[in-house]
């Protein structure tokens, strides 16, 4: 997505070919892989390692995927094996640096996924997007007879991104030649590492595909729900794992703060949380997911957005310039300012980075977190403790406005600090906040008075389960 609106930016069109390796692991020629593992350089016990393991699972076929001696080439790895999917990458990435040595006259660059392989190519028009196309094609079968490798012409799809109209008709007549095949443009949206793609990104066909996907998980598991009698936290797990995940799937690709999409979203979590509490139709939106134990939509799809990037900045520099993160003082820290290795003349392609702080290190609560039935808590609630106790509590209005607030007993009197955290919270939000200003206090108060022991209280479970981790999150 990031190379075609870089292509929109220049005014240019931009196409992707789409091709799909048939019998990826049962066509993978030993000797060939061996000796792509020599040229980057991996260390010679392991590739004995991996000629060993192959040598234990030789099997002689033809270029048309039957066994037999009418082409004597040891392939295949197994399926099934976690080592497979890491050998067969290995053994295609010698088809890129072929590709790549023909960049000036292709024009092209190349990304794939284990066996699916996609060529992007740039140009002024449709027909110079075709052209470069059809190179890539045509180098990547001459990669495919040396190697003993296959592409599956019935999967072979072909994608023009666009935004002038005028391209319509072009693209409408325009074909990809691969070998003796011509593959057109599709029309409509097309899938690829199950992310619907349609011809202007605006990803409105994936939305809906994945939305409609999501509710008819929510429609089987519904059932498992009501009859098997499971607990409000096993119900919510299921929620989360077999339709939320649907539902949200290549998301912060298309999360930009839209609002009409948050409410789509949005009713779908409204019904996982009736199916988790049995709440009402007509409860509350924010007592609803607290009480449930889920995330509003916009808090949830920002959340996904963010675990996106954070996932990036975790990544080598593209340009192998060294890594985006720097440690500093036991945190990692993205570092501020511009890439320097993009050139002056190309600011299209510099971009500013946002500092962010994350945990170098998995640190556990350093006490214990109890969860207990309503009637055994305000029991517990009632008793006189030794040490500082805090009561905490959030909430959201219905007219948007939210707030949260914490008691405690000082010098027989009550204290309180209160919040005001405006429109854009959940009431979830509210009860983490409120939590986090008790601990700060007691922090606080440690300094001036020996503290031995604190403890806070919350009617808010999603809060005490949330507060054992330091994931990111709310």
């Amino acid at each position: 997505m990031k190379r075609v609106e870089e292509a929109w930016g220049r005014g240019n069109t931009a196409a992707v070919l789409l091709m799909d390796v048939k019998g990826a692991f049962q066509h993978v020629a030993k000797g060939n892989l061996i000796k792509r593992m020599e040229e980057m350089e991996f260390e010679a016990n392991l590739v004995r390692w991996v000629e060993s393991f192959m040598e234990d699972r030789k099997v002689i076929r033809s270029m048309d995927g039957k066994e037999g001696d009418s082409m004597d080439v040891e392939t295949g790895v197994p399926q099934g094996s976690p080592v497979s999917p890491v050998l067969f990458v290995i053994y295609l990435s010698g088809l890129f640096g072929q590709v790549e040595k023909k960049q000036e006259e292709c024009g092209s660059e190349g990304i794939s996924f284990v066996d699916d392989v996609a060529w992007v190519a740039e140009g002024e028009d449709v027909g110079e997007c075709t052209q470069r196309l059809e190179r890539c094609a045509a180098e990547t079968t001459i990669w495919a007879k040396k190697n003993a490798c296959q592409f599956d012409i019935e999967k072979t799809e072909a994608m023009l991104f666009t935004r002038p109209r005028k391209n319509q008709e072009p693209k409408m007549n325009a074909r990809v030649r691969v070998g003796n095949h011509e593959v057109s443009y599709n029309n409509e949206a097309t899938r690829w590492l199950g992310v619907w793609l349609d011809d202007m990104l605006t990803l409105n066909d994936h939305t809906r595909k994945t939305l409609a996907k999501a509710q008819r998980a929510q429609n089987r598991v519904r059932s498992l729900m009501t009859k098997k009698g499971l607990s409000s936290e096993g119900c919510k797990q299921i929620q989360v794992a077999a339709v939320q995940a649907v539902a949200l799937y290549g998301s912060e690709l298309w999360w930009h703060g839209q609002g009409n999409r948050a409410q789509e979203v949005q009713k779908l979590l409204n019904d996982q949380g009736r199916r988790v509490t049995g709440c009402f139709r007509t409860t509350p939106q924010g007592a609803l997911m607290n009480d449930a134990g889920l995330r509003p939509a916009k808090a949830l799809l920002n959340n996904w957005v963010r675990r996106y990037k954070l996932r990036q900045m975790m990544m080598p520099d593209a340009q192998g310039e060294g890594r985006l993160l720097e440690i500093r003082r036991n945190v990692l820290q993205r570092v501020e300012g511009i890439d320097k290795v993009i050139p002056e003349d190309k600011p299209f392609e510099r971009r500013s980075y946002e500092r962010t702080t994350l945990p170098m290190e998995k640190r556990r609560l350093k006490g214990e977190v109890i969860i207990q039935d309503e009637k055994q808590a305000l029991k517990e609630a009632k008793l006189e403790r030794e040490g500082l106790v805090f009561w905490t509590d959030g909430s959201r209005k219905e007219d948007g406005w939210v707030g949260c607030a914490v008691v405690w007993g000082e010098e027989g009197r009550w204290r309180k600090r209160r919040v005001h955290l405006g429109r854009q919270k959940e009431a979830f939000d509210a009860e983490m906040y409120a939590m986090s200003e008790a601990v700060k206090i007691a922090d606080e108060m440690a300094e001036e008075k020996e503290v031995t022991r604190v403890m806070g209280l919350t009617d808010s479970q999603a809060t005490l389960k949330r507060i054992q981790s330091d994931e990111p999150g709310p």
